[in-house]
């Protein structure tokens, strides 16, 4: 009997359906999705060696800016190399009969004081040293070799160098160990250095002045005391601190004057004048006149006439000329550092140009004078006497051949010792013996 159909197709199960396989389109997305990653994968290894390479050559202009800059900057061109510690005390005593040298130094000797306790400053054309009094040896450097140095002044236990072809870039450094007590420039409002300028030391202050600016210095903590403009039309010639002040001369359009400023004290801004508020008791008509001292009372000198002109402290009145007889050279007196002076009790040394001169009570008396090349130092021959007076002082001034002690009451040589100083040196007391400098030499006689 033949199969029903419909039976037969009943009883036959269906055919499964063929597993799904992949078309050519799927494979071709898939492909190309992974060449696109590829392609970004290679865009950014090339992007990122194109960043790595920049930046590299980025930094390496970044450190060769930095290195050039370091290379011209002051920090890289100055060493400060200090004492660990001071050298010993050389104490004051009555000088050898017959000093010896000790050492010398091409090296030029501080201003003012050049030495303290132990050391001795001295200064080249880069480095500042301080010095054991002694041997001579370094304990301490402060050396700029991209600036020269222009001055250096020693007081108070603080050195006080002046760089720059301006004079206008100070540090001051311990004149014991060498360590920095402070730095500054010259360049308060319109007070820049410009030009060459003047210094003058004392034991607390330094003076520094061009034609048309004047600074007034603490030297112990680097501020100014004061600053003083040139009046317009004016300019500064010279100056000559005091006890009773600074008398200071100004050359102008209308004729030379001199003005007499406080020593300290800074502006007064609740005065109504400018001279008032620059703390300038007054000024006076004084053509050919050079500062000399402001003590008792102000003293100029009249190179025209040879005599010193007194002028009273208070109002400047006129008090009177004193002649100076044999006078000193015209030249050598109005040349810079021609004049100098130094403070006795109820006397005053003053040096002009190539003479000394021993003034009594306000300068109105000559006591005596004598030759002297150079500034003569006055020591006191006392123990005691932090300013001695006439009696109990006396005046170092070289010869060439030696160094004579000359009393100050009598202008007489009171003892000699043979020490071989020329006689334009400056002459110092230290120790046993005696510290010279002239002409970019220092030497050390004990």
């Amino acid at each position: 009997m033949s199969a029903n159909p419909a039976e037969t197709a009943a009883e036959t199960p269906p055919e499964r359906a063929a597993p799904a396989t992949a078309t050519s389109t799927g494979t071709t997305d898939t492909s190309a999705a992974e060449a696109a990653v590829r392609r970004h994968r290679a865009a950014m290894r090339r992007a990122w060696r194109w960043y790595s390479a920049a930046l590299a050559a980025l930094l390496v202009a970044v450190g060769v800016l930095v290195g050039v800059v370091w290379a011209n900057s002051d920090a890289a061109h100055t060493t400060l190399r200090t004492a660990s510690t001071p050298a010993p005390t050389l104490q004051a005593a009555a000088p050898a009969a017959h000093p010896q040298l000790a050492w010398q130094s091409d090296d030029t000797a501080a201003l003012n004081a050049p030495f303290v306790d132990g050391t001795v400053v001295t200064y080249s054309a880069h480095t500042v040293t301080g010095r054991d009094a002694r041997t001579g040896d370094a304990v301490w450097t402060y050396t700029r070799s991209n600036v020269a140095v222009c001055a250096v002044a020693q007081a108070g236990g603080v050195t006080v160098a002046f760089y720059d072809s301006h004079c206008d870039q100070v540090t001051a450094l311990d004149s014991d160990t060498g360590e920095r007590v402070w730095t500054r420039t010259l360049d308060q409002d319109a007070g820049t250095i410009d030009g060459r300028p003047q210094l003058l030391a004392t034991s607390d202050t330094i003076f520094i002045w061009t034609d048309s600016v004047l600074y007034a210095i603490d030297t112990g903590g680097g501020l100014n005391r004061w600053m003083l403009s040139a009046d317009p039309g004016c300019a500064f010639t010279g100056l000559a601190p005091g006890q009773g002040g600074v008398l200071v001369a100004e050359r102008c359009d209308a004729g030379e004057q001199l003005l007499l400023r406080d020593r300290y004290s800074g502006t007064d801004d609740k005065a109504t004048t400018d001279d008032g508020k620059q703390r300038i008791a007054w000024r006076v008509a004084a053509n050919g006149v050079t500062p000399v001292a402001a003590d008792d009372v102000a003293l100029g000198y009249d190179s025209a006439a040879q005599q010193l002109v007194a002028y009273d402290l208070g109002d400047g009145a006129a008090l009177g000329n004193t002649p100076l007889s044999p006078a000193p050279s015209a030249a050598a007196a109005l040349s810079p550092g021609g004049i100098a002076r130094a403070a006795l009790q109820g006397a005053e040394a003053v040096w002009i140009g190539d003479r000394v001169y021993l003034l009594g009570g306000t300068g109105s008396t000559v006591l005596w004078s004598a030759p002297a090349a150079a500034p003569p130092t006055v020591i006191s021959t006392a123990e005691g006497f932090a300013t001695p007076d006439v009696n109990s002082a006396a005046l170092l001034v070289p010869t060439g051949t030696a160094i004579d002690q000359l009393g100050a009451s009598n202008g007489r040589p009171a003892a000699s010792y043979p020490v071989p100083a020329e006689s334009n040196a400056l002459v110092y007391r230290l120790g046993t013996g005696f510290l010279t400098s002239v002409d970019g030499r220092t030497e050390v006689y004990l």
